[in-house]
């Protein structure tokens, strides 16, 4: 999500965004990461998620200079009991808080962390892939 906010003045305004996410990978999710970059300095706070039940927010980083989607970035690291599993979603809402002038680009990136027997089956399907390149070579 990119988005652009522009308020009436520079007195600490805060945003409230809210995100409903379909998996459609072709893998579960066992963890997600939200990093939120701002063209300025901000704060998030009241992350929450929402659904499902048992996903609650593990870690989110202090404030960081970046040289990437923005100035600034805090990444924010949600897990889980259950796997969200292919067509089901995660939604999760929280406040980004920012002060200073009246115009402010963001960009949300969202990552997805697959169940380890999936991350396991793809790390094993390379490791074949090599070995029958490396014998075919010879």
């Amino acid at each position: 999500m990119v988005g652009t906010v522009d308020t009436t003045g520079g007195e600490d305004p805060t945003l409230t965004l809210a995100s409903d996410i379909e998996n459609d990978t072709n893998f579960a999710w066992t963890a997600y990461i939200v990093n939120v970059y701002m063209s300025n300095t901000f704060t998030l706070s009241n992350f929450n998620v929402l659904t499902p039940g048992d996903w609650s927010v593990v870690s989110i980083s202090p404030l960081t200079p970046t040289n990437g989607l923005g100035s600034y970035v805090v990444s924010t690291l949600l897990d889980t009991g259950t796997p969200i599993p292919v067509g089901n979603d995660i939604a999760f809402s929280y406040q980004l808080s920012f002060s200073g002038a009246s115009h402010f680009n963001f960009t949300q990136e969202v990552i997805p962390v697959p169940e380890p027997g999936t991350f396991g089956l793809v790390a094993l399907s390379g490791g074949l892939l090599a070995l029958a390149r490396r014998r075919h070579r010879t």
